[in-house]
């Protein structure tokens, strides 16, 4: 929604309902990484696992990883009263999907909320682009090492 009064975009946040979190992993180091199901297909998840090893991170006792579903919004708001979230990197969803109000560029962190989100194209565009590779590569050493 564009308002010749407002100098910025209004996003509507999902519907506040009971969520049902497709939630894997410990969080034990409060990253949230967050993509689509149709990101579950083995070589995207083994690509995932591999990225994660790269900043030294375990696929499945350093991170939560969410899966959302193409046609649902996520109130990412009611994930972090469940969950202590410091970091989080999307593959391929907006922040709208997830009940956030604000635009932000791909490979570059956006501090909001006390949570520092990076943005990327989904797994399986990033595994098949070696510039796209480059991008998250370099955005995570920042974020990382």
């Amino acid at each position: 929604m564009n308002s010749d009064i407002l100098d910025f975009q209004i996003f509507l946040a999902p519907d506040q309902k009971k969520e049902a979190f497709s939630i894997i992993g410990s969080n034990q180091n409060e990253i949230c990484i967050v993509y689509s199901t149709e990101a579950t297909q083995k070589d995207d998840l083994a690509f995932l696992e591999k990225i994660l090893g790269a900043v030294k991170l375990s696929f499945d006792n350093d991170v939560v990883r969410l899966e959302v579903h193409q046609n649902e919004n996520i109130s990412f708001s009611k994930l972090k009263q469940s969950y202590s979230i410091n970091k989080c990197i999307v593959f391929g969803i907006s922040p709208q999907k997830l009940g956030l109000n604000f635009d932000c560029p791909k490979y570059q962190f956006i501090p909001f909320n006390g949570i520092q989100y990076l943005y990327s194209d989904s797994l399986e565009m990033i595994a098949q682009d070696k510039e796209l590779k480059a991008a998250l590569w370099a955005a995570l050493k920042t974020m990382f090492l």
